[in-house]
């Protein structure tokens, strides 16, 4: 492990060869203070925090789903609402405001319609 470790399996795997070659020469690398025990205990807790956050990714996903189709089933009902509220009160029907729909304004054209050449 000449580079630095830059992602989840870089890391783990790195990790894993270190515990694993410090397990095989212990008490060579105990007069340096490395303690395979405690690298291993650290392994584990960022596996740990790993999975952890691999779940609240997939649960963010399912939740931006659920959201979307709520959302468009939402939408789809709202415009069943306006269309019958529309269909009743009329498209330019002042009961509309009460159900916070703003009545369509009519603008008629002024003059004759040009023929476009």
């Amino acid at each position: 492990m000449r580079r630095y470790p830059s992602s989840t399996a870089d890391f783990s795997e790195g990790a894993k060869l270190l515990v694993k070659g410090g397990e095989a020469n212990k008490a060579e690398i105990a007069k340096w203070g490395l303690i395979p025990a405690e690298l291993q205990k650290l392994l584990d807790g960022y596996q740990a925090a790993n999975s952890e956050q691999e779940r609240a990714k997939a649960a963010l996903q399912q939740s931006t789903i659920d959201w979307q189709d709520t959302q468009k089933a939402l939408k789809t009902e709202m415009a069943r609402w306006v269309s019958t509220l529309e269909g009743n009160y009329g498209k330019t029907g002042e009961k509309l405001q009460e159900f916070g729909i703003a009545p369509r304004s009519f603008h008629p054209r002024k003059g004759p319609r040009v023929k476009k050449v």
